[in-house]
């Protein structure tokens, strides 16, 4: 039985047939298949994803039972239309017909951070940890606060945008995000703001996530300014959740997150000295589990394929 998993994000979707269904001992995928997410200043076309789609399942020869997607955006009530996927430039854009026309397969559509919040309740901290506060960040920011083993989406399916917190820095800069608020946390924490802060500092080149922490690794003044603006970022959009929920556990992934940033004790420093004394830390978490939205939108898959759930 094979499953195709699909990972609609802000820089690039992946994509894969997985054979076999993840588990806490062998969680790892092999290395998906990759398109760029959008030309630049354009909409990811839908027809472009669809034909990546086919060319990826034709050449594999193997039957597909059902695919699992999941995309940085907002869903409706009935998981079937992108109301709003900012990173992707989507606007009511009907996936789920897309895909089921296309394929004529059951599909399975996720919003990312609830799809990786899943895969970590299932095969990462979440096998210690019930009740947690996940955070994913890429090319943006998002969450999921998982209760009770439960993942709690809000009444209009958009208890995922965590990147849109107020972050009070700057919060006038006049520097608009594309959700129109200014100081949203993704504009100083994810990796597009982490890249816009390089360029705010060094302007004299342009700069990634990753080359900025390069720079920072080799003491460069400019690169330390922007990593400590981000984990100062991060910290108080992790306190305002701990402090919200007081569930005492944040698990950080995605993307952005990598063996040398965020520190977790350092975060875990900057989000206690945020707390009310009565909100305690229990772990700050960096997630080990790989490719963790493009796993979770695996697991729907075969959710729906042995027991009907999800489609």
């Amino acid at each position: 039985m094979a499953v195709l998993a699909v990972d609609i994000g802000g820089t690039r979707t992946r994509a894969l047939l997985v054979r076999d269904r993840p588990n806490a001992e062998s969680p790892a995928l092999p290395q998906p298949a990759e398109m760029p997410a959008r030309a630049a200043g354009q909409p990811l076309a839908l027809d472009g994803l669809l034909d990546f789609l086919d060319r990826l399942c034709g050449a594999s020869g193997e039957p597909m039972e059902a695919i699992g997607v999941s995309i940085a955006g907002v869903l409706d009530g009935d998981r079937r239309t992108v109301l709003q996927a900012l990173n992707v430039g989507w606007r009511d854009a009907p996936l789920w017909d897309a895909l089921r026309t296309r394929f004529r397969r059951p599909v399975v559509l996720e919003t990312d951070a609830f799809a990786a919040a899943g895969a970590e309740l299932r095969l990462g901290a979440g096998r210690r940890h019930a009740t947690f506060v996940y955070v994913t960040v890429g090319t943006g920011i998002g969450h999921a606060l998982v209760l009770d083993g439960r993942i709690w989406r809000g009444i209009h399916g958009a208890a995922c945008t965590f990147g849109h917190l107020k972050s009070g820095i700057d919060a006038d800069c006049g520097v608009a995000c594309d959700c129109g608020g200014h100081g949203c946390l993704c504009q100083y924490a994810s990796g597009r703001g982490i890249a816009r802060l390089a360029r705010r500092e060094d302007g004299r080149r342009r700069h990634d996530g990753p080359g900025v922490l390069a720079a920072a690794a080799r003491g460069e003044p400019w690169a330390r300014t922007v990593m400590e603006t981000a984990t100062d970022a991060l910290a108080l959009g992790v306190s305002h959740a701990l402090t919200l929920t007081d569930c005492g556990v944040a698990v950080i992934g995605g993307g952005a997150v990598s063996r040398r940033w965020p520190d977790p004790a350092q975060l875990r420093d900057r989000v206690r000295a945020r707390l009310h004394p009565q909100v305690g830390v229990t772990e700050i978490a960096i997630s080990r589990v790989p490719h963790a939205a493009l796993l979770g939108a695996a697991l729907r898959a075969f959710d729906h394929v042995e027991h009907g759930r999800g489609a």
